[in-house]
């Protein structure tokens, strides 16, 4: 039987490997979609058609859910605008869109790891800054009628949530898509783990050694 101290010893190392950092997901942008579908599997995808009448807009939502997706732009409200509404400022060759006041966030289902949508704003300029729930932020251009540009990521973690923010207002989506991301080679432990590790193990080796030198 192992002594109190070699089972105290055992239980520290394992204590110091469960409380070295985690890595950081490994996301990875897409400026063009059709690279994006490529890398990504059991995709889903939002048009926002058939919601907003006609040549007109459907405003004041606090929410849209859609396909188990949550869009929403608190404190503010989100719209669905038709293509044909103040022609050709929402016009952008794909039918209606979504837009926020400053920001639309997406509340995505369980497990999605690869999600995208085209972005432009009917005002033109400024950028989108995209922030996604693993922590990690993009700046992407904006694109101005009558040209869509778009903005995906694949990750190896699940995304719960992204946010599209516009820093001169007037978010525009289409085409939101979102699934899986194509598995990649099998995870690998953090070199600072296996070191941690390696060296556990070589002290327990160690101390046996030595109880065994003094017979006990």
């Amino acid at each position: 039987m192992f002594s109190r101290k070699v089972v105290l010893t055992v239980l520290i190392l394992f204590g110091l490997v469960a409380v070295v950092p985690a890595r950081a997901a490994n996301i990875t942008l897409f400026t063009n979609r059709a690279a994006f579908i490529a890398a990504s599997t059991n995709l889903q995808n939002i048009d926002f058609e058939g919601i907003a009448p006609e040549n007109s807009v459907l405003p004041g939502l606090t929410s849209l859910t859609l396909l188990g997706v949550t869009f929403s732009d608190s404190p503010n409200t989100i719209s669905v605008v038709d293509d044909g509404f103040f022609t050709p400022l929402f016009d952008f060759g794909s039918g209606a869109s979504l837009s926020g006041g400053v920001n639309i966030r997406a509340v995505l289902p369980p497990e999605i790891t690869a999600v995208g949508s085209d972005v432009m704003s009917a005002l033109g300029n400024g950028p989108f800054v995209i922030v996604l729930s693993t922590g990690e932020s993009f700046m992407v251009p904006t694109g101005s009628a009558p040209n869509r540009l778009f903005a995906g990521f694949t990750s190896d973690e699940a995304i719960s949530f992204i946010v599209f923010n516009r820093t001169t207002a007037l978010p525009l989506l289409d085409n939101f898509v979102f699934g899986q991301a194509v598995a990649g080679p099998a995870a690998v432990p953090e070199p600072t783990t296996l070191g941690l590790l390696g060296w556990g193990l070589a002290a327990v080796a160690l101390k046996l050694r030595k109880r065994r030198k003094r017979g006990i």
